[in-house]
């Protein structure tokens, strides 16, 4: 009988755990797009259905000017860096860096 009344309290105890629902991580991509004599262009790579607030942080990194602003800007949102590409586009003409984040709930 001991055990069958702490196998209630377990399952009681359990149960508020389990309603608990798990929000999934939010990815997106920054690319920096550099052409020679236009500078760089900044954009937030979200899906094909972003959050509410990643249309919000899209429009923000692309007003930026700079790379490293746009990331601490990220950053402060709560997305941090996971992995980064470059990627060439020709013999040295055109490059762009994209930076995979993350953020999780």
């Amino acid at each position: 009988m001991k055990n069958f009344y702490l196998l209630i309290l377990f399952l009681m105890g359990a149960r508020p755990a389990l309603a608990q629902a798990v929000r999934p991580s939010q990815y997106c991509i920054l690319e920096a797009e550099y052409k020679r004599h236009n500078g760089a262009g900044l954009t937030l790579l979200t899906g094909t259905n972003p959050a509410a607030n990643q249309v919000e942080e899209a429009t923000k990194v692309a007003s930026m000017a700079y790379e490293v602003d746009a990331l601490n800007y990220l950053s402060s949102h709560g997305w941090e860096v996971i992995s980064t590409t470059v990627l060439n586009h020709g013999p040295g003409t055109i490059y762009a860096t994209r930076y995979y984040l993350r953020r999780t709930p």
